[in-house]
């Protein structure tokens, strides 16, 4: 009897595992297991986000590394519940040991139940593997589609002719992760609205599973000697989500629990509804700022045993390009084009015909300094300054014509025209016109100044169109 009861469990198990096995293998591509996480190269991330959606668009790992020089990764998925986040905690620690691990709070608030949805869970699944996948489909109230989730080849073994022997082997080896879970939202309205958070008024009674799952969190990080930091990223909150989150904030300290809320920042941000966020959701502008707050926080706070890896910064340099890319599009504020150009590895050409009028003072000769001109443009306004920077370092210049050859492009850049590989640049006829290229010649971005208008004209735009 014992013998017979063995080989039925073994034969069980067997069978439940190739199941498990070729549900992979006969799931369409679109509900295959979507995580590249696991393509980062074990223990080499210094931090993992958690959470909801907001922190997607909200945190940029390209931002924190050039801050700080630490690897970040976002492991969220939309509108995440905390008892998801805590099985995607025990995800993350498969392959990587943090010193940090940062968690959105957003669906702890009451305004999570408007992205509320089932498919929630199976979203939070596609990103899991083993037991905390198959947790996590287990929430579904549909027992049904869960095992069905959980076992697809029962859904999709129609499929059985269209695999071949490459179908059968499951990796994630070639997964690129060189988003680092971060979505880059593009703003698309130039408005500036900004907010001040309410004073707390009420009394928010929080769900009691999101506070046990809370401390879930918490004591499978001290018994992996992880630090905890709680988040919550700007969004256009009404009195009971302002509550709530207070409530949030006084049980964190209750229980000794770090946390940063990003809404008491927003004055020191210059954060504004319309071009930095949406109603929820950050745009890459936005998130830029949040990410700057975040890394100085860390940097006081925080110790962290980084490691440098060479696969995860060449990762990263993709990154830093697309985001860089991001921020310059659309860019209307010479401040920030020329701050954000200055942040990031890339190629800057500058054409200044010199002028007594110029309205260069020390913000803005410190800007172009930064950007990798070393020169004075205040003392030395009169004088034409025509060169190129490559990766903050300057490449040469001159006050009457620039020559180089950088990459095999060659750059002409005079009083009149920039001038690339023989074809001459458009829309370069500012009095002063700055142009940043990736290190690729892949795209460009132009800013050009008339010394007549203000520098920062951000009152005098109409839509992207600026006077």
């Amino acid at each position: 009897m014992i013998k017979v009861f063995l080989k039925t469990s073994i034969m069980l198990g067997i069978t439940l595992g190739l199941s498990l096995y070729l549900s992979k293998a006969f799931s369409p591509v679109s509900s295959n297991l979507k995580t590249a996480y696991l393509s980062v190269p074990e223990d080499t991330l210094d931090l993992v986000v958690l959470g909801s959606s907001h922190t997607q668009y909200g945190i940029n790992p390209a931002v924190i590394h050039n801050e700080t020089g630490l690897y970040s990764y976002i492991n969220a998925s939309a509108c995440q519940p905390i008892r998801v986040s805590y099985q995607m905690l025990k995800e993350s620690l498969k392959t990587q040991n943090p010193n940090l691990i940062i968690l959105d709070v957003f669906t702890m608030l009451p305004d999570q139940s408007v992205c509320y949805d089932e498919s929630i869970y199976k979203l939070a699944s596609d990103e899991m593997t083993g037991m905390e996948k198959i947790n996590t489909l287990m929430m579904l109230d549909d027992k049904k589609k869960a095992f069905d989730y959980i076992l697809s080849i029962r859904m999709y073994h129609q499929l059985w002719n269209e695999l071949d022997i490459e179908s059968l082997k499951i990796s994630n080896e070639d997964l690129p992760y060189d988003s680092f879970g971060f979505i880059n939202l593009q703003p698309k309205e130039y408005l500036f609205k900004y907010m001040e958070g309410p004073d707390k008024k009420y009394r928010y009674d929080l769900n009691q599973s999101d506070l046990d799952n809370l401390l879930k969190i918490k004591a499978l990080c001290d018994e992996n000697n992880i630090e905890l930091l709680l988040v919550k990223t700007p969004f256009d909150m009404n009195q009971k989500n302002y509550d709530a989150l207070m409530a949030v904030w006084d049980f964190a300290k209750e229980n000794d629990i770090d946390y940063l809320d990003l809404n008491q920042y927003l004055e020191e941000m210059d954060f504004a509804f319309g071009v930095d966020s949406e109603t929820w959701h950050n745009t890459n502008w936005g998130a830029y700022k949040n990410s700057e707050i975040i890394s100085e926080y860390l940097l006081k706070n925080y110790k962290f045993n980084h490691v440098d890896n060479e696969d995860v910064n060449r990762n990263l340099s993709y990154l830093k390009k697309s985001t860089l890319f991001g921020l310059l599009l659309n860019q209307v504020d010479p401040y920030n084009f020329f701050k954000y150009a200055s942040k990031f590895d890339g190629i800057i050409i500058i054409k200044y015909n010199g002028y007594y009028k110029t309205s260069i003072e020390s913000a803005e000769n410190a800007l172009l300094n930064e950007m990798g001109f070393e020169y004075d443009f205040i003392n030395n306004r009169n004088t034409n300054y025509y060169g190129v920077s490559v990766n903050g370092k300057l490449k040469g210049y001159d006050n009457k014509e620039f020559k180089t050859i950088i990459n095999g492009n060659e750059i002409i850049v005079n009083k009149n025209e920039i001038i690339i590989d023989g074809k001459v640049l458009k829309d370069t006829d500012g009095e002063l016109t700055v142009v940043v290229y990736d290190s690729d010649f892949y795209w460009h971005q132009n800013m050009n100044i008339d010394y007549g208008s203000k520098w920062f004209w951000k009152n005098d735009c109409d839509g992207w169109v600026c006077k």
